[in-house]
């Protein structure tokens, strides 16, 4: 009996071990099921979300579709959140159209960067061309508005249609005022340029300055014509000498308003002018009728003394060319360059009162050592009447009757301009341009237009006299983009393609008005428009305008 007893006992026992156990194991299981998954179209347990990116690891296409579609979110999330799963990310934000509220600064993008150099290998063919011949960086907008958040709302692969683009004159941000009345009446004491001054702005690169640039080309000199209608010119304080006439004596005073103007509406550190003014020697002093203590405006060439005095300078400051049959020679003081200078402790123009520099560029002398007659021959626009004719009539016929004039700016900042050739340090042209120094420059071109040799001529010029910024006048009415022939060569000269650009007044802003032809105050042929060249690998264009302004007429 008791060994029976004993017996029971021992199941008893055995049995609710077996009982402990498997209650045990049920606790086990239980608790390893909570950190996984059911999938739901099985019973098979998965692990979760996290390890899902390493099991698709296939080539397949569908898998490479999969990965696409991933990285296209993940190319839209915040920066910063990239390394990030979707489960533990952010959710997806949808890209928000340059809101001020919500884009508070706005990562700049790449083509408006200062460097033309790396930006010009990543536009368009198209669009390249386009910006070499209006001198768009991609960024013109004026200075005023440079606060305003950029518009970034356009795709990044959006394609580029220049087809869909605004005219030319728009394209350049030229904010001229409305083109004169074809109906304009003036009174007896008013008039116009007959060809208006041209305003350009540019920013120095890496600095926070601004060179204003205008040019143009006063009417012709002298009041007696055949076809035109011109007072002589009179005025109460000054006795005007020779036949110069009303109009080009109301022009050159009226540059002086136009410095006002440009230099109140935009206040640039330094604001310059060049052009043929038409302006004979014997009345070189009518420049302190604005360059004097009243005014702000000072004179490249000094006029506290006669620089056109033959005697003591002979013809190095005479800069329109002569006709002399037998060599080459200089007539007039024509050509002249006026600035303001607002900010004096950084600019420093070189005024020139002594024969040791030159204004002018000697082009017969650049002629001689600059430019190569003859591969001159080989190309288009080389006139075959030319093979028989010396440098000097060469010159005149075929490049320019005016010797280029330029301003020299000392700066007290590090700027690598354009060099000037090796070859003046050979010859007797006082040009030579210390460091840190921009050349601005100023060239009546004469009747320029689609001339391949003409533009060999004039960039071979243009750049080995170390100009850093030209204006150039006596562009033929509707001429402005063949300016582009000039810079091309300039550019293939430097090596370097797309440094050297060019923005032209729109043709529309130097038309005359139809009443003033009608009338034969001014002649059609007249009409010219104006192009500045600028370095862009020193300067960025920024805006442009005419001056469409009723002046005052001295008769």
């Amino acid at each position: 009996m008791k060994r029976k007893l004993n017996f029971f006992l021992g199941a008893l026992t055995i049995s609710s071990l077996l009982s402990v156990s498997v209650l045990s194991s049920s606790c086990i299981f239980k608790k390893t099921s909570d950190n996984e998954t059911k999938n739901d179209d099985s019973d098979k347990l998965i692990p979760q979300q996290p390890n899902i990116e390493t099991k698709k690891s296939s080539n397949s296409v569908e898998d490479k579709g999969n990965l696409s579609s991933r990285l296209e979110k993940e190319k839209d999330m915040p920066r910063g959140n990239s390394d990030k799963s979707p489960e533990t990310s952010a959710p997806e934000t949808p890209k928000i159209t340059n809101t001020p509220e919500t884009q508070l600064t706005p990562a700049p993008e790449k083509k408006h960067d200062n460097s033309t150099e790396s930006s010009d290998e990543e536009i368009s063919s198209k669009t390249k061309k386009e910006s070499d011949v209006l001198g768009i960086d991609n960024d013109n907008s004026d200075s005023s508005h440079k606060n305003e958040a950029p518009n970034n709302s356009k795709n990044e692969n959006e394609s580029d249609d220049s087809s869909s683009k605004p005219p030319i004159s728009e394209n350049q941000n030229n904010s001229s005022l409305e083109p004169l009345s074809d109906d304009l009446q003036l009174e007896d004491n008013q008039t116009i340029f007959v060809r208006p001054p041209f305003y350009a702005r540019f920013s120095i690169n890496n600095t926070n300055k601004f060179i204003g640039t205008f040019f143009n080309h006063l009417d012709s000199p002298g009041y007696s014509s055949k076809t035109i209608n011109e007072n002589k010119a009179n005025l109460d304080d000054y006795r005007i000498k020779g036949s110069q006439g009303a109009q080009e004596i109301s022009e050159f005073l009226a540059i002086k308003e136009t410095f006002d103007y440009f230099d109140k509406k935009y206040n640039d550190n330094l604001l310059i002018y060049g052009g043929d003014t038409n302006i004979k020697s014997v009345n070189y002093f009518l420049a302190t009728k604005f360059v004097n203590d009243q005014t702000k405006i000072q004179s490249t060439l000094d006029i506290n003394q006669d620089m056109t005095k033959k005697s003591k300078f002979g013809e190095q400051f005479i800069t329109s060319l002569g006709k002399n049959k037998r060599k080459g020679n200089y007539s007039e003081q024509y050509d002249k360059m006026f600035f303001i200078n607002n900010d004096k402790d950084i600019f420093v123009p070189k005024i020139i009162n002594e024969e040791s520099k030159d204004f002018k560029i000697d082009i017969y002398k650049a002629f001689q050592y600059y430019v190569k007659k003859e591969k001159l021959k080989q190309m288009n626009g080389w006139n075959v009447e030319n093979n028989g004719k010396k440098d000097f009539e060469v010159v005149r016929n075929l490049i320019s009757d005016h010797a280029p004039v330029f301003t020299d700016v000392k700066v007290n900042f590090d700027i690598k301009t354009v060099n000037v050739h090796g070859d003046v340090d050979t010859t007797d042209i006082k040009i030579s341009k210390p460091e840190n120094t921009i050349r601005i420059a100023h060239w009546n071109i004469l009747n320029y237009g689609n001339n391949d040799s003409k533009a060999f001529a004039l960039a071979n010029i243009i750049y080995k006299s170390g100009f850093d910024i030209v204006g150039l006048t006596e562009v033929n009415y509707g001429s402005g983009e063949d300016v582009k022939l000039i810079t091309d060569n300039l550019n293939s000269l430097a090596n370097e393609n797309g440094r050297f650009k060019f923005v032209y007044q729109p043709a529309k802003d130097s038309k005359i008005p139809k009443s003033l032809l009608d009338s034969k105050k001014f002649g059609e042929k007249q009409q010219e428009q104006v192009a500045v060249i600028y370095d862009s690998k020193n300067f960025k264009f920024k805006t442009s305008e005419t001056f469409q302004k009723v002046i005052p007429y001295y008769y």
